[in-house]
């Protein structure tokens, strides 16, 4: 039997679940361990609507992995819809493999996190919305609700270009208990800011989960200061410090 794992992915990013759980048993028959398997299947009944044997399948990941972090918070979700019948919503995340943009993208970790039971609600893949808040940039569910703020350095710093004109984009990458990741990309650079990275120290790592957002230009006839504005003067002096 040929490698099935890219079929059985290809499956869950068209929501096509019942092909998911085929696919996924087929390949759980020669290797019955297989974690990554096993926890597409229980994703693949969480969509269904099947809790029951969600659970089951991600008590047997933890059988095998007890710090397996996807099952646990999965797990968890199933216990938190007990008794409450989940449709399949067919949610799809399109899903695109690309390199990390030097200067325009970035992975970061947030602080001053929301309660653990609020993290545990998300997905990998799940956008989410930066907002600017004083000094600042908090990140907000599709609901409105915190989940976290940005560190100092790279909070401030995108704070000022969000005021000034640029715009972004944020999805999640990973998320545990106790640790959120988001992927910010830079969707939009205002003029002002045509030389000014929104990210420093950036690394060219892989990241494979989200339709790229094409970076937009300035519409002609917008007005932006073509000289060197204070917020671009002082972003070029915190490079510098």
């Amino acid at each position: 039997m040929g490698d099935l794992t890219p079929q059985a992915i290809e499956a869950a990013l068209c929501a096509n679940w019942e092909v998911a759980v085929e696919i996924n048993h087929k390949i759980l028959c020669e290797n019955p361990e297989d974690t990554d398997c096993l926890n597409r299947i229980g994703k693949a009944y969480l969509e269904l609507g099947d809790n029951k044997k969600a659970a089951g399948i991600f008590r047997k990941v933890l059988k095998i992995n007890r710090y397996d972090q996807i099952a646990a918070r999965n797990l968890a979700r199933t216990v938190q819809q007990a008794g409450s019948p989940k449709k399949s919503v067919g949610k799809i995340h399109p899903i695109v493999n690309f390199l990390e943009e030097p200067g325009r993208t970035k992975l970061i970790q947030l602080v001053n996190l929301a309660s653990c039971n609020l993290l545990l609600k998300l997905d990998q893949a799940d956008q989410i919305t930066l907002c600017s808040k004083r000094r600042t940039v908090v990140a907000l569910d599709s609901g409105g609700n915190y989940l976290g703020s940005l560190p100092d350095d790279v909070g401030h710093r995108l704070a000022m270009l969000i005021k000034g004109g640029n715009t972004y984009v944020a999805y999640i990458k990973s998320v545990t208990k106790n640790s959120l990741i988001i992927f910010v990309r830079e969707t939009h650079r205002a003029k002002r800011f045509a030389d000014t990275a929104s990210f420093m120290n950036t690394t060219n790592d892989y990241f494979s989960f989200i339709r790229e957002e094409p970076v937009a230009t300035a519409p002609s006839g917008e007005e932006e200061v073509e000289d060197e504005h204070p917020m671009s003067r002082q972003l070029h002096d915190d490079e510098e410090s």
